[in-house]
This record gives structure tokens, sequence and C-alpha cells, in this order.
């Protein structure tokens, strides 16, 4: 079974990229449904819900798609990148 997983990650999108967002509590459903809707791009988990922060990972191939919706997104809603919250599991 190890084979087969191995054989599934090879290529450029292996690792995907990361960022973290601060985001108005308001909105983190609505920004969550809209980067999700986009499939292949990439996904969203909540990394803090009191401070409102969110982590977007996206693979390389789709770096420039991604990037373009995060722009969109911080003119829109108000999105920045922010550091990692304290005590947040690794996926």
């Amino acid at each position: 079974m190890a084979v087969v997983k191995e054989k599934m990650v090879r290529g450029p999108d292996r690792e995907f990229e990361r960022v973290c967002l601060q985001v108005d509590r308001r909105w983190i459903a609505d920004i969550r449904f809209q980067l999700e809707a986009w499939e292949g791009v990439g996904f969203v988990r909540t990394l803090d819900k009191t401070v409102a922060v969110l982590e977007y990972r996206y693979p390389p191939s789709q770096r420039q798609l991604a990037r373009r919706l995060l722009s969109w997104f911080a003119e829109a809603y108000g999105v920045r990148p922010t550091g990692e919250p304290a005590g947040v599991e690794p996926i």
C-alpha cells in the first residue's frame, strides 16, 4: 500500500504552498466556501476561529490563480496575510 501512496505524490504538486490569513470573523464561512468552490486550486481550514485566522494551501501549479484569488479577497473582504497562531497542529 505504501508503494501506491508514493506513486500518487510524485510531481511538482507534491508539496502545497501555504499562507495564513487574517479575516473578519463574519466572513469565515463565505471565504471558505468561495475558495473551496475553485476545485483543484487548494483547500482552506480554520486555524483559530476566535481571532479569525484561516490557512489556505494550494499546489504550486495553481500559484498564479491562487494569488489572484487572494488579491481579490484582500480587496473584497480585507483579507491579509498573518502569522500562524500558537498551538496549531500540522496536517
